[in-house]
Formats: structure tokens, C-alpha cells, sequence
């Protein structure tokens, strides 16, 4: 018990809760994260690099960051 309270301290706090879901419009599939851009696999066979890189565009302009 002491060590699962030592370890969780030492992590320090679980940082921000990333949106995983695809940025693609409409969709509602789980990206793979930010090493894949936020685009579901789907999406990743279907639309070209610029294709996916106008989405992800797309979305950060709609989902402006409040901070």
C-alpha cells in the first residue's frame, strides 16, 4: 500500500485527457493519437496527406483551445 501511494506521487498527476477521437468530420472512430495526427484508420487509407492534413485544419479552427 505504501508503494502504490510512493508510485503514484512520483507519476505526478495524470496531465490533460487527451480527445482521441478522429478529426475527420462526422466520424466517430478512435484515432490511433498524435503519432498518427488524430485520424482513424479509416480515414488514414481513405484520404491523402493533404486530405487529412485540411481536416485536422479544419478541426482546430472549430475547436479553438480555451486557454
Amino acid at each position: 500500500k505504501e508503494n502504490q501511494q510512493a508510485a503514484r506521487l512520483a507519476r505526478g498527476g495524470t496531465g490533460r485527457r487527451l480527445d482521441m477521437r478522429c478529426r475527420v468530420e462526422g466520424c466517430k472512430n478512435i484515432s490511433r493519437g498524435p503519432r498518427f495526427g488524430y485520424i482513424c484508420d479509416k480515414h488514414r487509407s481513405e484520404l491523402s496527406a493533404k486530405e487529412q492534413r485540411e481536416a485536422r485544419e479544419k478541426w482546430n479552427a472549430a475547436h479553438d483551445k480555451a486557454a
